[in-house]
């Protein structure tokens, strides 16, 4: 989603979490494509279910790339760096 496609949501949020998919993850870590929010929400504005693909659209062409090759499996929430 971009900044465009924003959800409008009345929820109080904390700090760190995501307005797309309503979890904890750094701002250029992928989506949580299993949130329930997420799914909803880009159904809502898409008329399809989310693919890891759009879960990752927003990140870097490097996260992108890492992904793709499947070599890490990424849920970056609460900080955590990726690993192997």
């Amino acid at each position: 989603m971009t900044a465009q496609t924003q959800p409008t949501h009345n929820i109080a949020l904390k700090p760190k979490i995501c307005p797309d998919c309503l979890t904890e993850h750094l701002p250029h870590a992928p989506h949580d494509k299993e949130s329930l929010f997420y799914n909803c929400t880009f159904f809502g504005q898409y008329g399809r279910w989310p693919t890891w693909s759009d879960a990752i659209a927003h990140c870097s062409p490097e996260i992108r790339t890492v992904w793709g090759e499947g070599k890490f499996q990424l849920y970056c929430v609460l900080n955590v760096n990726p690993c192997l």
